[in-house]
């Protein structure tokens, strides 16, 4: 019933279906449940029927590589050659993966919105290669150079980017988005955070309590 299933196959959905059965029995059936933030306790409470007694958070965080400042390396990421303030353009960074939770959809909506809002000088920068980015989109031209929505505000994919690179790549931007509509943790939150980056994200409960 998720927005954030909308328009999938039938077959995606009824495999969905058969996890969620199989997770329900397994947890019903655990003595513990560990989850990583509250929101999660709730769902597996109010969804599964799990008693709250059974539940233990047992929070994630940033990873110790992170937090000892990840070294800037010799060879810059590809398609980011330029670091924020030297005359590139602000970068909004977009942390993620391909998951229909991740609402990557949105993103040429946002781009479109900041450019009638008279935005220049910006672009959104999405750790995925240009055909996963344009899939998840929901976008089907070819992508040049990256950039998978065009215009004065540009969307870029700039391919995965491996753990020990993350610090140069979050000192390259000026802000995160997380437009998820559902997540248990996020790294991404703790991330943008230490590396004084502010974060754009949805008004949901996740959110709220992370955040």
């Amino acid at each position: 019933d998720s927005p954030m299933w909308a328009g999938h196959p039938a077959r995606e959905l009824v495999a969905e279906r058969l996890r969620a059965a199989y997770s329900a029995a397994a947890l019903r059936a655990a003595e513990r449940v560990c989850v990583q933030t509250r929101t999660m306790g709730r769902r597996v409470s109010a969804v599964f029927g799990v008693t709250p007694e059974r539940i233990r958070v047992v929070p994630n965080g940033l990873s110790s590589f992170l937090a000892g400042e990840a070294p800037i390396p010799e060879e810059p990421l590809p398609g980011n050659r330029v670091p924020a303030g030297e005359g590139g353009p602000r970068r909004i960074l977009v942390v993620t993966t391909t998951m229909p939770a991740k609402n990557l959809a949105i993103l040429p909506r946002v781009a479109r919105a900041l450019a009638e809002l008279g935005a220049r000088g910006v672009e959104l920068v999405v750790t995925l290669s240009p055909e996963d980015g344009a899939r998840e989109m929901g976008l089907t031209h070819p992508a040049a150079d990256g950039k998978v929505v065009p215009g004065p505000v540009p969307v870029r994919c700039v391919g995965g980017v491996p753990h020990e690179r993350l610090g140069d790549f979050y000192r390259s931007g000026a802000a995160v988005l997380v437009p998820s509509w559902v997540e248990s943790f996020t790294a991404v939150y703790p991330e943008a955070w230490h590396f004084g980056l502010p974060v754009v994200t949805s008004e949901l409960d996740f959110a709220r309590d992370l955040c």
